[in-house]
């Protein structure tokens, strides 16, 4: 029996929410011992076949939330030819990671799905959608495409989901979005998952929601809990010398370095090498085969390994080992920020973001503190600093619950210039 406790302190368990045996089996073998938050208030809430939009931080279980009643509502595959469930999301690698899932939670029952999303050529998309399949998950791109060049139809799905979806919307993909809920089912269940969503839902309301339940975990622009921010201001000829102070120096275990271009990304890993900084670099242009073998490969690694992307790993990847995040150039708005720190600090561990900033970038601390409700703490932190309390690595410990910064001037890095 797999056994949680409810917010009234008694046993919880899978077996109460009215799972098929599959799925369970499925559970058993996944070793999952008891569902999170999110997934114990939306399961029994989307089972009932109610529509639902749904709030909660990244690492958080989200996946699972939704294709949970995926499977307990399909059951198995249908003969009958149209797809009967449809999962959109905004990128290949969250489509990627959702279809493993999918994978794993549907092992033992025999409903057949495909992928449909960039980076794949169209004849092996044409194929695996004459099988059949029972679920599409796909980017709205790809899949009008493919809609535009077939007669594959839509009108079977009772089933739809957004994941990420106020970055769909952001994205611009108003459009795929309208013409999807004119060719899906009117009798669909419509489902939304996001890590934040708007103040207001207009743009939600217009993806069909019929008299739908709000799930609201944590607010929006929520920090994780365990995450430390270290702000280091300097000038813009030295932001490359505080990049390397903080590489060599500060960090243990993995870390995603986000970097605002692609040019960036290409200069920073031929550079690091040569300070024996070992690190793969992950931007949009590159082939989807490549990008996923570098991806493995980070996700195998041991050790301190550095990971140089662009906003793309900002959101959706399952990378629950990270302990530290770089922002090497401030992202446009507190909002990616937030997203970029989910990359750390999950499944209970703590994580570090360091933040390097030059002169024009300083305005972004007062929106920070502002929108993310932490203080602003002038201390840049030091190795020889005497602090008795250390974290899981050995790290000094800082309050997570405040903001570090502070000038770092030509005397720290006199060593590394």
């Amino acid at each position: 029996m797999l056994l949680t406790k409810n917010s009234d302190g008694f046993e919880k368990s899978f077996d109460t929410l009215g799972l098929d045996e599959p799925i369970m089996r499925a559970l058993e073998r996944l070793k999952f011992t008891r569902p999170t938050e999110i997934q114990q208030k939306a399961i029994p809430l989307i089972m009932t076949g109610r529509d639902v939009v749904a709030c909660a931080k990244t690492g958080t279980g989200k996946t699972f939330a939704f294709l949970i009643p995926l499977i307990s509502r399909l059951k198995s595959h249908s003969g009958t030819v149209g797809t009967r469930s449809l999962i959109l999301a905004p990128t290949r690698e969250l489509s990627l990671q959702i279809l493993e899932a999918l994978k794993e939670i549907g092992r033992f029952t025999d409903l057949r799905y495909t992928l449909i999303v960039g980076g794949y050529d169209y004849e092996g998309q044409f194929e695996s959608i004459a099988t059949n399949p029972d679920v599409i998950i796909a980017t709205p791109g790809r899949l009008m495409e493919i809609l535009a060049q077939t007669q594959f139809s839509l009108k079977k799905v009772e089933y739809l989901v957004f994941d990420e979806a106020d970055l769909l919307f952001e994205m611009g993909f108003e459009e795929q979005i309208t013409n999807v809920l004119k060719a899906v089912s009117a009798q669909r269940q419509t489902l939304l998952f996001s890590a934040t969503i708007p103040q207001q839902l207009t743009d939600f309301a217009a993806a069909g929601l019929n008299d739908y339940r709000l799930l609201r975990l944590d607010t929006e622009y929520k920090m994780p809990d365990k995450a430390t921010l270290h702000f280091l201001l300097c000038r813009t000829s030295e932001k490359v010398a505080v990049l390397t102070l903080v590489l060599q120096r500060f960090v243990k275990g993995k870390t995603i370095l986000f970097c605002p271009t692609k040019q960036t990304v290409e200069y920073l890993i031929h550079l690091l090498p040569l300070l024996e900084i070992h690190c793969i670099g992950i931007y949009g242009q590159l082939d989807q085969k490549a990008r996923k073998e570098l991806l493995d490969e980070f996700k195998e690694s041991k050790g301190n390994s550095v990971m140089v992307v662009t906003d793309l790993a900002a959101r959706g990847l399952d990378l629950s080992d990270v302990r530290n995040v770089i922002n090497f150039g401030f992202p446009q708005n507190h909002k990616m920020f937030v997203h970029r720190c989910g990359r750390t600090a999950r499944a209970g561990l703590s994580g570090t973001v360091w933040s390097i900033l030059d002169i024009t970038e300083k305005s972004y601390l007062g929106d920070i503190a502002f929108n993310l409700d932490r203080e602003l703490v002038n201390k840049v932190p030091q190795t020889t600093d005497t602090v008795e309390a250390k974290d899981e690595l050995g790290y000094q410990y800082f309050d997570p619950m405040r903001a570090y910064y502070g000038r770092v001037g030509y005397s720290s890095l006199s060593e590394f210039v």
